[in-house]
């Protein structure tokens, strides 16, 4: 005799950040916390983000890939998705910035959000313009897997964020050049001009969320921003 299904799972809708498609989405199960669990208990980032990213292909009805997922995607579909199977809060340790005790704090994670902030158009000069783009998973995964110096992996990352060359009478599409164009692009670029670039790659988006708190010790009210998926799987 065939055993029962319990449930029938409810949907939900979210918009992905960085595209702004709309996805429809189910809570995971058991047999997806399982497997986040371990990555977990491993404290392996790397399986931390595979397990995240499987869990999402398992839950989100429309098909979706590494390569058209920013990290900061997959960071926020998955704490929606965890909002919606285990609840909607999850308790932070945050430090009280006047005598540092540490207090919990509640947060709801359905309020976190992803700021997209940033220009996407560099000014080079008078005549040339850069415009960026957020890398996808997938490929800050392969950057990050090779034991690269962290010079090499910002510069890997320069060129994964560069999309086109523009001026007003032509588009240069960047990304089908060959690594060697690349390298020769960045190398003919002023300090000041290679600065613009880095600035856009070390703030890529990140998962934010304002939290204010009275400490329980001192009384004194705080206002810290908690940023990054790891602050947010306590």
């Amino acid at each position: 005799m065939a055993l029962p299904k319990l449930n029938d799972l409810p949907s939900y809708s979210l918009t992905i950040p960085s595209s702004k498609r709309k996805v429809n989405f189910r809570p995971f199960l058991v047999k997806e916390q399982k497997i986040l669990l371990m990555a977990m208990e491993s404290q392996d980032n790397d399986q931390i983000l595979k397990a995240i990213s499987d869990t999402l292909k398992s839950c989100i009805e429309e098909e979706l890939t590494d390569r058209e997922l920013a990290t900061f995607d997959i960071e926020y579909l998955f704490t929606q998705i965890r909002s919606k199977s285990v609840g909607e809060t999850t308790k932070l340790n945050l430090m009280c910035s006047s005598c540092k005790t540490n207090n919990e704090v509640q947060v709801n994670l359905s309020e976190i959000n992803v700021e997209l902030t940033q220009d996407t158009i560099i000014k080079l000069n008078d005549t040339y313009f850069l415009e960026m783009r957020y890398p996808s998973y997938y490929d800050v995964s392969k950057i990050e897997a090779k034991d690269n110096s962290t010079t090499d992996e910002i510069m890997q990352l320069c060129k994964l964020c560069m999309s086109k060359i523009l001026t007003d009478d032509e588009q240069i599409d960047v990304l089908q050049e060959s690594d060697e164009e690349l390298q020769s692009f960045i190398e003919s670029l002023t300090t000041d001009q290679f600065d613009k670039i880095v600035t856009f790659v070390m703030n890529l988006p990140k998962l934010t969320k304002r939290v204010s708190f009275k400490c329980s010790d001192c009384e004194t009210d705080n206002e810290i921003v908690v940023e990054g998926l790891q602050n947010f799987l306590s």
